[in-house]
C-alpha cells in the first residue's frame, strides 16, 4: 500500500512542474478584463495531457 501511496505521489510531482508552468500564465490571462481569455483549445490539450497520463492510476 505504501508504494503504491509513494508511486502517485511521485507521478504527481512529475506532471505537476510542466503543468504548473503551462497553466500559470493562462490563470494570470483570465481575471485581465481587458484581454479575455481566448486559449480554450491549449487549456482543453493540458487538460486531455494530464488525463492521459494519470489514466492508469485509481480514480
Amino acid at each position: 500500500m505504501l508504494r503504491s501511496l509513494n508511486a502517485m505521489v511521485d507521478r504527481y510531482l512529475e506532471l505537476r512542474k510542466p503543468l504548473t508552468a503551462q497553466i500559470d500564465p493562462w490563470q494570470r490571462a483570465r481575471p485581465d478584463p481587458r484581454r479575455p481569455f481566448n486559449d480554450w483549445l491549449a487549456l482543453l490539450d493540458a487538460r486531455i495531457y494530464l488525463d492521459d497520463r494519470t489514466a492508469d492510476g485509481p480514480h
